[in-house]
């Protein structure tokens, strides 16, 4: 799945493709590759890549089974999760693994980190806001540089004018040298 969605970003980014092309390449919509090439701009690969799927807490042990846990680890916060694991099960007849009993241990401490964190709809508005903030408090005009009295450079400005301009092999060369004429970097 990730190397799918690196290869959709890489198709757009390189000119390549289309958003709609690439996602139909990669098993995307191109809503989807959109907010994966956005994502990557303002928050990089690594937001990509996460995948933060999966169960965060055990979802078969609720109600009696993990107050009894619970009341267990609280009663006795030294004791190993295997063996808490057992004594729960021996006072609820039921099978309990080690590893729920850790969860549930841990399931507190948990929450503190997440919610400390923001999330990434959160990151994405703050980009966004900060955005505007530049946007708002910097002058979007470009310095002209006088190059006249500058004999040197008057000069490479001139053989660099005699020379032809460079001709592109690859459309997404092509792509980048028009930008270049226009301004756009």
């Amino acid at each position: 799945m990730n190397e799918r969605k690196l290869a959709a970003i890489d198709l757009v980014e390189k000119g390549v493709c289309t958003q709609k092309v690439a996602g139909d390449i990669c098993g995307f919509h191109r809503n989807t590759v959109f907010k994966l090439i956005r994502t990557k701009r303002i928050l990089g690969v690594e937001v990509i890549i996460e995948d933060n799927r999966g169960l965060k807490s055990p979802y078969k042990y609720i109600g009696r089974v993990r107050s009894c846990i619970k009341k267990l680890l609280r009663k006795y916060p030294d004791w190993t999760n295997q063996v808490i694991a057992e004594e729960a099960a021996k006072d609820l007849k039921i099978e309990i693994s080690r590893s729920a009993v850790a969860r549930i241990r841990t399931e507190k401490q948990d929450r503190k980190k997440d919610s400390e964190l923001p999330t990434k709809a959160e990151l994405i508005n703050m980009a966004i806001a900060a955005d505007e903030v530049d946007r708002c408090n910097f002058d979007n005009r470009q310095m002209e540089l006088n190059f006249k009295w500058n004999k040197e450079v008057s000069e490479k400005i001139e053989q660099c004018s005699e020379e032809a301009p460079p001709q592109a092999t690859l459309k997404s060369d092509q792509r980048l040298i028009e930008r270049l004429q226009q301004g756009a970097f």
